[in-house]
């Protein structure tokens, strides 16, 4: 007779009934009989389980070979691995369908990372993943996509705007034809804040110019504006439409703003700031969606520094980027520093940099310099564009 106090780590948790299954919902018997005999190799009758288990058939219920699919690609990767609980969780993983281990991938990429820090098999191995474990999850999860058959893509795309529709200048209505050109790309929730004082148009205006040009947006929020936190009053109510806490692991945002609109005049390198970022995070989507397969985010012109800040103090500048939802939902995705600058530097308050991806331009400095744009970002951009022209997109 088998005591299930004897076996290691989930195991355990799985034949005393204490270890529930992703769902929430508890194994039933004969799953629990089904885990420790593949487990152990061992007849369900030797084990410590009800009679009624002992009593069904095993390997019946079995619905993959994920488990064991991903055990011979880490293999193949960096060695043979020998754990416990790692035998355990291929045992688990080779009982959950593709749609289930893809749902549950970042978690289960954290618990190979964990566990490489201590059981990889070379020491250069465990000491990567101690040191840089967002490249670690990084290839975890490109190897779980491996073996579930199943690779990530972005099935739903929404999109959060901030606007300030002032009256001193077309920036705003420059910004929504920026957008209505690549509305197509947009199936998922469309969220629109328009911000309002005295030097702004009616809300209604921005509303009736958006219908013109074909957009439609879910949720248009009117807010007055607030001239010290600008986006930051706007960006968790925003967010909260989109219900981040219970997205879908395939569910992406993208966030930007009325870029240009509080600049007393339409200088040529800020307009064309905020024409690279429409143009680098839409118009060439395929590169966005590349690195979120394994990054939490993806946006141009990233920049370190800048900021006085309690985060990791790096950001996107400008606030044009994708980020995944579901990935940014089990964080603190309410934490927004009461600054004006908060939302461009979210990013930095919910990961690492090494979590992040960046699409054009990294380790810039700052944009609102002409001579910077001359001499090092006009150049660039053509040649990004050039060296990247077999992804461009047409909406």
């Amino acid at each position: 007779m088998i005591d299930c106090n004897q076996l290691p780590g989930h195991l355990k948790r799985i034949c005393t009934g204490e270890h529930r299954q992703s769902n929430g919902l508890p194994f039933d018997d004969s799953d629990r009989a089904e885990i420790v005999s593949r487990f152990l190799r061992i007849n369900v009758s030797s084990c410590d389980l009800p009679e009624s288990a002992i009593k069904l058939p095993v390997l019946t219920r079995v619905k993959s070979d994920i488990g064991t699919k991903l055990h011979e690609i880490v293999t193949r990767e960096v060695g043979r691995i020998e754990c416990g609980d790692c035998r355990d969780e291929i045992t688990r993983l080779n009982l959950l369908s593709a749609s289930e281990v893809t749902q549950e991938a970042s978690t289960i990429a954290d618990g190979m990372v964990d566990r490489a820090k201590t059981k990889a098999p070379k020491f250069w191995q465990r000491w990567g993943a101690t040191l840089a474990p967002g490249v670690a999850k990084e290839n975890a999860l490109k190897w779980i996509s491996e073996a579930t058959g199943c690779p990530w893509s972005s099935e739903i795309r929404h999109i959060t705007m901030h606007l300030w529709p002032t009256i001193k200048h077309d920036a705003w209505q420059w910004n929504l034809e920026q957008l209505s050109k690549r509305w197509r790309l947009f199936n998922g929730t469309k969220i629109l804040t328009i911000v309002t004082d005295s030097s702004t148009v009616e809300h209604e205006a921005v509303t009736e110019f958006c219908r013109h040009r074909g957009m439609v947006f879910d949720h248009v929020l009117v807010r007055e504006n607030h001239k010290s936190l600008r986006e930051v009053a706007t960006w968790v109510p925003m967010l909260t439409l989109l219900n981040p806490e219970t997205a879908g692991p395939n569910e992406v945002v993208f966030a930007c703003h009325g870029k240009g609109v509080r600049h007393e005049t339409r200088e040529d390198h800020i307009k064309a700031w905020a024409e690279v970022m429409y143009e680098s995070c839409l118009d060439y989507w395929p590169i966005a969606e590349e690195q979120l397969k394994t990054k939490v985010s993806a946006g141009s012109f990233r920049r370190f520094g800048g900021f006085t800040t309690k985060c990791r103090n790096f950001h996107y500048s400008g606030t044009f980027f994708w980020w995944r939802l579901a990935e940014l939902g089990k964080r603190d995705w309410k934490k927004v520093e009461q600054k004006y600058w908060g939302t461009e530097n979210w990013i930095s308050c919910q990961a690492e940099s090494n979590e992040c991806g960046v699409l054009f331009h990294d380790k810039c400095a700052s944009l609102y310099e002409y001579e910077y744009w001359k001499e090092v970002i006009w150049p660039a951009w053509v040649e990004w564009k050039l060296a990247n022209a077999k992804h461009a997109c047409v909406h």
